[in-house]
């Protein structure tokens, strides 16, 4: 390629020495702007995650990018409104590779169901990132190989940058000191400059032509890394509703709440459990939304019918015109005007908690489902101010004990870890459950019988709890065997039979019961 300045002149008067500073601002590495909140959020996050330095030094012998790339992760996962740089402010291979995966991020089914997860908060939005992270990390070497050219534009970049502050710096030289050798050095640089930018110019077009064809690759790789990151939202916002604090759960990561998910995500039974435990939160959270945030006779929904006094405008407005007013008439005779429909609240299961778990040998496979369901209702019983015992039970019981701010995670855990094995004795815990009532202050209480097996209980027992319940509580009772539900009918109000229901929806049942 020959030179295209022959004097300092040439380069000089040239357009392109014209632009070249402009061309020379400085260049990120992130595709996203970010500010300096969430840039201290990441930091404090990232800072000892010995995972994440991992997956990132493992994949930075790849793309040289790849640290920023994670970040970017995090803020398209956490930002309200990310803002994105524009093309000529990014690092080169930014702009190659960091920019079209972000977009591809943005483009996936997933991303809107993801982003509602981690909008806002840190610790879903920062485990999905590094779970994107990993999963890209392994399809890395597949796709850097379609698009090898890029080490060769990192190199070129480089010599590019060390020329132009060469340039700079002999240009300013130049101009307090103009020299006829010092322009022939800038004329030499300049055109080797102008070479080095045609060569990435071409390389550029060649890589450009390779990102095309290794699109279906990328566009596979970021799919399943989305939905990987989802997951991992997921089950996050499931350990946070069941074991975070009420500032985690909204959006700050409360240190100690790291600390118990991380020792949940340890343990395989306390982590099934948390998943479960923490669904059936989110489950009380909106039923106890939809039970108190409209008030007495608020609009909520549109019906037809025809009461006048809830009647859209728009429907009375056809009154206004001889004309619609025969329509008007048509529909109210018909019964089928737009109007309002309102919701009056509830006021339901005020009582304090007792839940029996049958925790007998062939409990075991549904036992985990059980603690799950108990420990929502403890949810339910500590936002209303209750009190809440777990009572497990196979031939003898052991209570558990929550009483309001009374209790911490640890007692949780070791409720929930605990498995007592051995036969079934139903007098036992119903004997409990009186007991509590009676002598520990359980003031109309609602009792939850969590089983599956056959145990009747003797006809003198039914009639002692029978007088029992004439003080005032009532029994709910779970069967998750093969039996009628004959047994639970001796001292059960209601019986939810698995034969009947799914879990969720026996789970559900329990729970708009108690709100």
């Amino acid at each position: 390629m020959r030179d295209i300045f022959n004097t300092y002149n040439d380069f000089f008067d040239s357009e392109w020495y014209k632009k070249l500073w402009n061309r020379s601002k400085s260049k990120q590495n992130k595709v996203f702007k970010s500010p300096r909140l969430e840039d201290e959020i990441y930091k404090d996050l990232s800072n000892g995650d010995s995972e994440l330095e991992a997956i990132c030094k493992e994949a930075s012998y790849l793309l040289s990018t790849f640290d920023s790339l994670a970040r970017d992760v995090f803020t398209g996962f956490y930002s309200l409104s990310p803002k994105q740089r524009d093309d000529d402010e990014m690092n080169p291979t930014v702009k190659r590779i960091n920019k079209p995966i972000i977009e591809k991020i943005i483009a996936d089914d997933d991303f809107v169901a993801l982003k509602n997860i981690c909008e806002g908060r840190e610790l879903p939005a920062y485990d999905a990132s590094v779970e994107f992270s990993e999963k890209i990390c392994e399809n890395l070497p597949e796709l850097m190989e379609s698009l090898k050219d890029t080490k060769t534009l990192e190199t070129l970049d480089k010599q590019t940058q060390e020329l132009k502050e060469k340039l700079r710096d002999l240009c300013a030289e130049n101009e307090v000191k103009p020299d006829k050798k010092r322009e022939q050095k800038i004329t030499h640089a300049a055109n080797r400059l102008h070479k080095k930018e045609q060569q990435i110019s071409d390389l550029e077009k060649k890589s450009h032509d390779a990102l095309i064809k290794a699109a279906p690759k990328m566009n596979e790789a970021v799919k399943q890394a989305v939905q990987a990151a989802k997951e991992k939202a997921e089950e996050t916002d499931d350990l946070i509703h069941a074991w975070g604090s009420s500032a985690s759960t909204r959006n700050t990561c409360v240190p100690q709440d790291e600390s118990i998910i991380n020792k949940v995500r340890r343990n395989p039974k306390l982590l099934e459990i948390s998943r479960i435990m923490g669904r059936y939160i989110k489950m009380v959270a909106e039923k106890r939304k939809n039970s108190f945030e409209y008030g007495l006779g608020q609009k909520y929904d549109i019906t037809l019918g025809k009461n006048l006094n809830l009647c859209l405008s728009s429907e009375m407005a056809l009154l206004g015109t001889p004309e619609t007013q025969p329509l008007f008439m048509k529909k109210f005779m018909e019964g089928k005007l737009k109007q309002y429909r309102k919701r009056e609240p509830e006021v339901k299961g005020n009582g304090d908690i007792i839940v029996c778990v049958d925790e007998s040998g062939s409990m075991e496979n549904l036992i985990l489902w059980a603690k799950a369901l108990s420990f929502a209702l403890l949810d339910i019983a500590t936002k209303g101010k209750r009190k809440f015992a777990l009572v497990r039970f196979c031939e003898r019981t052991e209570t558990h004990l929550f009483l309001l701010n009374e209790y911490t995670s640890q007692d949780l855990i070791t409720a929930i870890e605990g498995f007592m094995r051995g036969g079934t004795n139903f007098e036992r815990p119903l004997g409990e459950a009186c007991r509590l009532i009676n002598e520990e202050g359980f003031e109309n209480a609602d009792v939850i019988f969590i089983t599956d097996g056959i145990c009747a209980v003797s006809s003198e027992f039914a009639e002692y709890f029978k007088q029992q319940k004439a003080g005032g509580f009532n029994v709910r009772g779970i069967l998750l065997g093969d039996d009628a539900g004959v047994s639970l009918e001796q001292f059960c109000d209601k019986v939810y039979r698995l034969s009947d229901l799914g879990l969720d929806e026996i789970a559900k049942a329990v729970i708009s019961d108690k709100i």
